[in-house]
């Protein structure tokens, strides 16, 4: 089964941003790929991990290979295949804030101010509208979680936080 998701149509950004947390070219198979679970879409490259809520309805329940990912077009095929278990992974945090733009200034600002570190560049991967709102939930050393709603839907990314010891940086 072959799925296509062009810019503009319901659900592209959702599904897009999903797609973004695959790994290319990992010896393993499974978190090259998307999984299509009832009313979630969920990816991860064993760094990160993203979930869309959609309509159950939108995809068949399995895990899809991801042919195309790019600003205009998303191109899935359902392939058989297990993928790793994600449920357990969603941090319950207790510390939470609300950013707007800029959004990867803020996000990577406010956690540095608590001793958090994510990579950059998975934020960033997030900033594609200026009209989102985000909220960050986090406690150390846990996982962030940040959230939003695409589409009247709701997409979660969880960050893996680096970890390193605080004390022991020097800046000369």
């Amino acid at each position: 089964m072959f799925v296509e998701f062009k810019k503009g149509q319901p659900l592209f950004q959702a599904v897009s941003l999903v797609c973004l947390a695959t790994h290319k070219g990992n010896s393993r198979y499974p978190i090259q790929n998307v999984l299509s679970q009832g009313e979630y879409l969920v990816s991860t490259d064993g760094k990160r991990m993203h979930i869309a809520t959609v309509p159950a309805d939108m995809l068949a329940d399995g895990q899809y290979v991801v042919n195309k990912c790019n600003k205009t077009l998303v191109q899935l095929t359902l392939i058989d295949g297990r993928f790793p278990v994600w449920e357990e992974i969603i941090p319950d945090n207790g510390n939470s804030f609300g950013v707007e733009s800029p959004f990867v200034l803020g996000v990577i600002g406010i956690l540095a101010r608590q001793n958090i570190a994510v990579s950059p560049r998975f934020v960033t991967d997030l900033d594609i509208d200026d009209e989102l709102i985000w909220t960050v939930a986090f406690e150390a050393p846990a996982p962030v979680l940040l959230s939003t709603a695409i589409d009247k839907m709701e997409f979660r990314a969880v960050l893996m936080p680096i970890l390193f010891d605080y004390e022991k940086i020097i800046i000369k």
